[in-house]
């Protein structure tokens, strides 16, 4: 069985949408997990994070290095998070998850500390109806099992990040 995380920012716009596909995934077959600004603190979230699940959905706001739901997490929070078990995919349906303008993006540490196997998001910013129409896109997709594609067949493509495999040792 899947096992997804929904993090959210505290606004009836983001979480409705995610509280309506919870319920839908469950039917489906899926196990997941909310977490919402209303009733979970940044220490919290970054907990959940280290328990590792097949896949991580953040819909909310974000700014160049951060996600905004929950005051701030930023990459220096990421950082503090020892993973008991690593996520293998990470939606970020927020502006500014890819921008690297104040450091390292969300993605960087994603991959790169969190071990994920992949990352999904936005290097800009992204108006609220777009976003919308991506994640319930997706939600649509990851529901028949097709996620992979999923991402290019939306509004605005998401861009992906993908841990890169260990080269083989050849001969030495």
């Amino acid at each position: 069985m899947m096992e997804i995380l929904f993090l959210s920012t505290y606004h009836p716009s983001y979480i409705k949408p995610l509280k309506k596909w919870a319920g839908i995934l469950r039917d489906g077959g899926f196990r997941v997990i909310e977490r919402y600004r209303d009733t979970t603190y940044k220490e919290d979230v970054l907990e959940e994070i280290g328990f590792g699940r097949d896949l991580l959905v953040y819909f909310g706001h974000g700014i160049p290095g951060a996600w905004c739901g929950y005051g701030t997490i930023d990459y220096t929070d990421f950082h503090q998070v020892h993973p008991h078990r690593y996520i293998k995919t990470v939606l970020s349906f927020s502006c500014y998850s890819l921008s690297r303008h104040r450091g390292p993006s969300i993605g960087d540490v994603f991959i790169r500390h969190l071990k994920a196997k992949e990352f999904a998001g936005f290097k800009g910013r992204i108006p609220y109806s777009d976003n919308l129409q991506c994640f319930e896109a997706i939600m649509l997709h990851l529901l028949q099992g097709d996620i992979l594609n999923a991402a290019y067949k939306v509004p605005v493509p998401l861009r992906w990040m993908r841990a890169k495999e260990p080269q083989a040792n050849k001969g030495r």
